[in-house]
């Protein structure tokens, strides 16, 4: 597979790249994001976006994860604006996410079902031209502030459905999680809230199964910014450290634990941009290349991170240094997404 960028797509990641050196761990830059139409950078022209499609949404997101930004990028773009873009009824409401002058948070995990967005326990029952929503979503992401959450829930026909459930409506509860990254995650629990055909976003099984990879891809591409910031942190304590007279990066050991790092990134990263471009391909390989790219890159965070910690030292455990903030992002990952154990398992389902 050729993994070379295309003109805008280079261009994008230079930006986005030179964006990230200007942030810091847990910075908050919405304003910034929507000013430079990166809310949109993936979405069809013909919905007000860029038309880079996953590709240009994992640049992005590479980005936000080696910056360590908290601002909800995914939630916001990636799945809440992904499908209001094939929703001409909410035509309004993707303009103003894409402007960022109106948040969206995604409400499709639940813990029932094991991270699975394709099989919600949430129910939709319908009465008239109105549905009746009851269900339990946790975590739902990008919430603070959100005016409105995209909603998955099975129909009585045991169809996936997806709803533009306004944050103010009656019967909406949301409760905050604590995250170890500092992330905005919360509860969302609905009983009896009603909402009016109007508000469906979509009801084709095709959408919350394309909203299930693009969940993995973008977690991904988001936790390979983190690893890479990782190995960047390593490689420059690795040359300032001395030991014995000499920076311990000279020390043929270490050498070889760095490059084994090295090596583990670009697993990750070669399965995520295939993931990605097999998306935008609508290749038959696509969902199982993403579930195998989360799966990875769970692997190479777990060896990237605990060498990133015992190569610093004690240092490495303190607040103080932001080694800890990205292997605390990159655990918080694992956890939204689910065990890469869980993961292999769906694949064997699959193949069985």
């Amino acid at each position: 597979m050729d993994f070379e960028l295309n003109e805008d797509e280079a261009l994008l990641a230079e930006m986005a790249g030179k964006f990230a050196y200007t942030c810091a761990p847990g910075d908050h830059r919405w304003s910034e994001l929507a000013e430079m139409g990166w809310f949109g950078c993936h979405l069809p022209e013909s919905a007000g976006g860029s038309g880079l499609g996953m590709v240009g949404a994992v640049i992005l997101g590479e980005a936000m994860g080696h910056a360590g930004l908290v601002d909800g990028y995914i939630g916001h773009a990636i799945l809440a604006g992904s499908a209001l873009s094939g929703s001409p009824a909410h035509t309004a409401l993707l303009e103003a996410a894409i402007a960022g002058t109106k948040r969206l948070g995604a409400a499709l995990i639940e813990p029932a079902r094991r991270h699975d967005l394709t099989r919600p326990a949430a129910k939709a029952k319908r009465s008239g031209d109105s549905y009746q929503l009851d269900g339990h979503k946790a975590p739902a992401l990008a919430c603070s502030n959100a005016a409105y959450f995209l909603v998955s829930a099975r129909t009585e026909t045991d169809d996936c459905a997806l709803f533009a459930v306004p944050a103010d409506a009656e019967g909406v509860t949301l409760s905050p999680i604590s995250s170890p990254d500092g992330r905005d995650l919360s509860r969302l629990m609905l009983d009896t809230v009603i909402l009016q055909q109007g508000d469906i976003v979509a009801a084709a099984p095709q959408c919350p199964a394309y909203l299930q990879s693009a969940l993995q891809i973008a977690f991904a591409a988001e936790s390979c910014g983190a690893m890479r910031r990782l190995v960047d942190m390593t490689g420059a304590y690795l040359e300032t450290r001395e030991q014995f007279g000499r920076p311990i990066g000279r020390f043929q050991a270490l050498q070889h634990r760095f490059a084994d790092m090295h090596v583990a990134l670009d697993e990750a990263r070669s399965l995520m941009l295939a993931a990605a471009m097999a998306t935008d391909a609508c290749a038959p390989e696509a969902a199982p290349l993403a579930r195998k790219a989360w799966v990875q890159t769970c692997w190479s965070a777990r060896r990237i991170a605990e060498e990133a910690v015992q190569m610093h030292g004690a240092i490495g455990m303190t607040s103080e240094c932001h080694v800890g903030h990205f292997v605390k992002r990159l655990t918080a990952n694992e956890l939204i997404v689910g065990h890469p154990d869980l993961h292999v398992g769906a694949l064997i389902a699959r193949s069985a």
